[in-house]
């Protein structure tokens, strides 16, 4: 996976400079002192969007598993922010369509990592959240999200790997992920 970052062919150079040059979550290290991209963080950090992220104003009721996920994002993440959805690209290359979304930081839910106000995250084709992003495109323009951010060490590169999970930002969700933060890592 290349870094969503990472100039894509058919991407205008204005859109890059404007989406990503002032923005984006830079690998803060060199990628060998990060963990590898593999097992449970595929999971978590699967650089997909959930469901509940393009239901405005409908807030489920989280599952005992869904509570456990979004416990160990928080706890794994770098940085957990609200974010607004500012725009979205679709692009295509040889491995198929993706989509930068690009997003601004609203608040700081969890985490170490500094993170600027703009940055921008990368949605593959085949990632879990991918339909979403296809049936609804411009109307997630403006949509809160709640955004799981974590490093993981390059497959090849010198640079660190960004990898994401985008959820919904339901009251619920924000104060699960505070509480998350402020318990600590009780589980298992």
């Amino acid at each position: 996976m290349h870094h969503p970052l990472r100039a894509r062919a058919g991407i205008p150079a204005a859109l890059l400079c404007a989406s990503c040059a002032a923005a984006s979550p830079r690998p803060s290290a060199l990628s060998q002192h990060l963990p590898a991209y593999e097992g449970r963080a595929t999971e978590l950090f699967d650089d997909g969007i959930s469901g509940e992220a393009a239901g405005r104003g409908v807030a489920p009721t989280a599952s005992p598993r869904e509570r456990d996920l979004l416990r160990q994002r928080t706890h794994m993440g770098d940085c957990v922010v609200r974010a607004r959805v500012i725009s979205i690209t679709s692009t295509q290359d040889e491995s198929g369509p993706s989509w930068l979304i690009g997003l601004h930081t609203v608040e700081k839910l969890a985490g170490a990592r500094r993170l600027q106000d703009d940055f921008t995250v990368r949605i593959d084709g085949k990632a879990s959240g991918a339909g979403i992003v296809r049936a609804l495109d411009g109307q997630m323009i403006g949509a809160p999200l709640v955004a799981f951010l974590r490093e993981f060490a390059s497959t090849g590169e010198s640079e660190a790997q960004l990898h994401f999970h985008l959820a919904g930002d339901g009251k619920d969700q924000v104060d699960a992920v505070r509480i998350a933060e402020i318990v600590g890592d009780i589980g298992p």
